[in-house]
């Protein structure tokens, strides 16, 4: 009876020894840490305009023709708060543009994903800056040759009286991509 009984009770242990692997048997762990976002504005502007020259019109007493130049583009990376924009602006730094004349800028429409802005209306560039994309939230706008915003420069004559001989007249504009509303 004795060895029946220990017979017994080592088969009911061996059963739930069976059942317990049976169902198995699992264990978890974790992991914490911390995840944050930088604010962020990067900007890039890629190759500048090329000389912007104004050339004899082709018929005496015609106007002088206006020149242009479009193969430079703005682009840009920004990560802002719930809320909150960025404006790019640009601005003549160094140099000045030849007496009697004007150079203006039309942005194109921005590209790219996210909130890339809204393009303002063509400016005429000074040592003031001026507002060309408005409203840029958190978005990228690419990195392709193409990629961004289109930048349009229009050199033209605005006052004929004051136009006088000029040659190697460089000047920096320089863009920037800061907080806005």
């Amino acid at each position: 009876m004795k060895q029946l009984l220990s017979l017994v009770a080592i088969s009911g242990l061996m059963a739930l020894a069976t059942a317990a692997f049976a169902t198995g048997v699992s264990t978890t762990a974790t992991s914490s840490f911390n995840t944050d976002v930088n604010e962020m504005a990067v900007l890039n502007i890629t190759s500048g305009a090329g000389n912007l020259v104004l050339a004899a019109p082709s018929t005496g007493g015609a106007a002088i023709a206006a020149v242009s130049d479009s193969a430079t583009y703005a682009q840009y990376t920004s990560v802002i708060a719930t809320g909150k924009t960025r404006i790019l602006d640009a601005k003549i730094t160094t140099g000045s543009i030849p007496a009697g004349t004007t150079l203006k800028l039309t942005a194109g429409v921005p590209g790219g994903t996210g909130n890339v802005g809204t393009k303002a209306s063509q400016v005429t560039l000074t040592s003031t800056a001026a507002s060309i994309v408005t409203g840029i939230g958190s978005c990228n706008t690419g990195t392709g040759a193409t990629d961004g915003v289109n930048l349009g420069y229009q050199l033209s004559v605005s006052d004929i009286s004051s136009v006088v001989l000029t040659s190697s007249n460089s000047i920096t504009l320089t863009f920037t991509l800061n907080d806005g509303a």
